[in-house]
């Protein structure tokens, strides 16, 4: 994910708007190939290629994944299109960790909810099974841990973190 106003973002507009990288990576989702192979491919020069492919690698669009050795003894790099994904967005406000501060409590609810077990005990009195329908996971009687509420912890913690990380980026 990019900001519109990190470089990365004018990076992906450059290869974006270059025909030789979107021919590069086209051919690299098909298979996996050497500078020299991509080059024959597409008919151009390897040095158009080594250049197209530095700023795809920079990016991470596009990796090395294997290598091969030449009759000379070279060692001869493999490359083949990342599976990624991109997206450019504006930055985001406080507005985006509200919602995924409401999103984390809703799913720390569900779990609660999804965490109640019904909780077999042996009577005293009459020596029968009673079964304890609807008896939280966290009551006493369980020995099941309070599982929501370290989830509701640890996304707030998360959420605490990423706040943190974007504000010392953007003083940056």
């Amino acid at each position: 994910m990019f900001s519109l106003e990190g470089e990365e973002s004018k990076q992906i507009g450059e290869i974006l708007g270059n025909e030789n990288c979107k021919k590069i990576l086209n051919l690299l989702a098909e298979k996996e190939l050497s500078e020299s192979d991509i080059a024959k491919e597409l008919g151009m020069k390897v040095n158009t290629i080594e250049y197209n492919l530095r700023k795809l690698i920079s990016l991470g669009l596009v990796e090395k994944v294997n290598h091969f050795w030449s009759t000379r003894g070279k060692k001869i790099p493999v490359y083949r299109a990342a599976n990624k994904h991109i997206i450019i967005s504006p930055r985001t406000k406080a507005k985006g960790f509200l919602i995924t501060g409401l999103l984390a409590i809703v799913a720390a609810f569900i779990i609660k909810v999804l965490s109640y077990k019904p909780i077999l005990r042996i009577s005293e009195k009459t020596d029968m099974v009673e079964s304890m329908v609807n008896v939280p996971a966290s009551s006493s009687y369980s020995a099941y841990p309070i599982i929501w509420l370290w989830f509701l912890v640890g996304a707030g913690f998360a959420l605490i973190v990423l706040y943190l990380f974007r504000k010392f980026r953007d003083n940056n």
